[in-house]
């Protein structure tokens, strides 16, 4: 049985993880959602200096950033409450310090940078469509007449990727931090604009589909209302559930971090958001130009898509990762324990190692002893074929990672007895 934890300000001092190593810790996962690989020179030297003082070789898997969504920018309240308003924004978070004047042939400022504007009939507001819908705006009798502020009522502007941004419609539901925060997206209100360049509708020639998310021509906030409150900031998690986002497999901040792996003594690369076989072998390709093919691809299910293309998967990676904080996220809290027995099930019957991961000692993050629940939760993984375990801010930012690797191993080890 393979046991991880996670690189953290709680667990990157070489006394810690020597022990930490000591207690049963086989491998260590670098996260590289929110920095590059290089960030910490002294976590990468403190991991060598402790596997030299406990004797032990242990495994530096990184997680690579891959084509996941998490928020860009934040600013003002970071925990959210139930029936708060939320103003999303493609990319950056504009400046909210003040009214700004509108006008089709330049980007939208706020007044006092506003030098020789152009007036007349062409700088006049037009009906705007956004997602789809028709939102009426008012023709205006000059340029720049017409003031447009942020919803005096958001309490948070949040800026999320711009293909996340052009997917949104009113009423669908984004969840936030593994699913810890939930936002529901509102229909668009004139109150909310925030227009950034032209107001024109885009040409009738371009196809319906293309025209509807074709945001480029403006940019202005989506309202959302806070479903079920959580804390948000800069690097979460975001989902949304049963709609396809083009994005790239590889990013260019993977692709730089994989040409520093070896100097960084990486053993394991971590991919998220796995959708099909060609995943894999583009990583194993890149590896391959590096001279790193013998790293291990441990391929994560985040998911639908993933689990529905898991044959061909299985077939491309060295291990499956159940990745239950995004695979629930995407698929529904309802449907996750299902869909790990049905992962669990298929990698057994093809002799393919898995691991699972995301709160399995979540209650460790403040508390000496875990749950019942948790130790539950740890043998049915180890009984459904676990070949190995990962804990995540357990031992990145929990108060007891030592504590938690020993539970985790004893309860590992008690699991994996036999009746």
């Amino acid at each position: 049985m393979e046991l991880y934890g996670t690189f953290g300000p709680s667990c990157c001092e070489t006394e810690l993880l020597s022990r930490m190593l000591d207690a049963g810790m086989t491998g260590i996962r670098l996260n590289l959602s929110h920095g590059n690989l290089l960030e910490h020179p002294e976590w990468l030297y403190n991991w060598r200096e402790a596997q030299l003082r406990s004797g032990r070789h242990a495994e530096l898997m990184i997680d690579l950033k891959g084509a996941e969504l998490r928020i860009v920018e934040l600013k003002g309240k970071s925990l959210l409450c139930g029936g708060e308003l939320v103003n999303l924004y493609a990319g950056a978070v504009p400046d909210t310090g003040g009214p700004v004047r509108i006008s089709p042939d330049l980007e939208a400022q706020p007044e006092s940078q506003q030098k020789n504007q152009p007036e007349g009939k062409d700088s006049y507001l037009k009906k705007l469509f956004l997602h789809g819908d028709e939102s009426l705006t008012e023709n205006v009798g000059t340029a720049g007449s017409a003031e447009t502020v942020f919803s005096s009522q958001a309490v948070c502007h949040m800026g999320i990727p711009q293909p996340l941004y052009r997917a949104l419609r009113s009423g669908q539901h984004l969840f936030i931090n593994d699913a810890e925060l939930e936002l529901e997206v509102l229909p668009p209100r004139r109150s909310n604009f925030y227009p950034s360049v032209g107001m024109e509708r885009p040409k009738e020639g371009k196809a319906a589909a293309e025209r509807d998310h074709d945001l480029s021509f403006v940019s202005m906030p989506l309202s959302c209302r806070v479903l079920r409150g959580g804390t948000a900031a800069p690097g979460k998690s975001i989902a949304l559930r049963g709609v396809e986002i083009p994005l790239p497999v590889l990013t260019p901040e993977d692709i730089e971090n994989l040409a520093h792996a070896r100097e960084a003594g990486v053993t394991a690369v971590m991919q998220p958001f796995v959708e099909c076989g060609e995943d894999v072998e583009l990583l194993r390709r890149e590896l391959s130009a590096r001279g790193l093919s013998k790293l291990r691809i441990f391929a994560k299910i985040e998911n639908q898509a993933g689990i529905e293309h898991l044959d061909e998967i299985m077939a491309a990676a060295d291990h499956i990762v159940i990745a239950r904080g995004d695979l629930g996220s995407n698929i529904g809290f309802l449907r996750l324990p299902k869909a790990q027995e049905e992962i669990a099930r298929r990698c057994r019957a093809v002799k393919k190692p898995f691991m699972v991961v995301t709160q399995l000692l979540h209650s460790m993050t403040e508390h000496s002893v875990p749950t019942r629940a948790e130790l539950s939760d740890i043998y049915l993984a180890v009984r459904q074929g676990a070949s190995s375990l990962m804990l995540t801010g357990e031992t990145a930012i929990g108060s007891y990672p030592l504590e938690a690797m020993r539970w985790l191993r004893d309860i590992a080890e008690a699991s994996a007895i036999q009746d």
